[in-house]
C-alpha cells in the first residue's frame, strides 16, 4: 500500500469514528429534568396537592427515573412509545409502588398514576421539562 492510500484510509476511519452513532444518541423525549405538580386521588382543586422534580435518563431501550415529590423519593423504570408520545413508568417509593402513565402534549407530559396497593385511587400529574 502506498503511503498516500494508507493516509486516506486512516482519515476515513477517523472521520467515521468521530461521527455520532444514532443508536447511542438519547431520544429528545423523554430524557431530561422535569418540574412536577400533582393532585392526589379524588382531589379536584385547581391548586396542586404536591410538587417536586424528576430526572429521566435512557438505558438501552428503557428509561430510568428518580423523583422527589414533597420529600418522598421515588425510583423506577419505564418505556416510551415514540408514536403515541406515551411514557409508562413503574415506580417504587417509601409510601408505595405503582404505575404512572403520561402522554406528551402541548410541550409537557400529563397523565395519571396509581399505587398498586390502592388500585381504585387514581391521581394526576403534569411534568414540565426544565432544560
Amino acid at each position: 500500500m502506498t503511503r498516500m492510500r494508507l493516509l486516506l484510509l486512516l482519515m476515513i476511519a477517523l472521520s467515521a469514528a468521530a461521527q455520532p452513532c444514532a443508536a447511542q444518541e438519547p431520544a429528545a423525549l423523554p430524557v431530561g429534568k422535569y418540574d412536577v405538580i400533582g393532585w392526589n386521588p379524588d382531589e379536584s382543586t385547581p391548586m396542586p396537592s404536591y410538587s417536586g422534580n424528576a430526572t429521566i435518563w435512557r438505558v438501552g431501550k428503557t428509561y430510568l427515573f428518580e423523583a422527589d415529590m414533597d420529600g418522598e423519593r421515588y425510583t423506577g423504570v419505564g418505556l416510551f412509545d415514540e408514536t403515541s408520545k406515551t411514557l409508562a413508568l413503574q415506580f417504587n417509593g417509601t409510601d408505595g409502588n405503582g404505575l404512572t402513565l403520561l402522554r406528551f402534549t402541548d410541550g409537557k407530559f400529563e397523565g395519571n398514576w396509581v399505587f398498586g396497593e390502592r388500585p381504585s385511587l387514581v391521581g394526576r400529574e403534569i411534568w414540565t421539562r426544565r432544560e
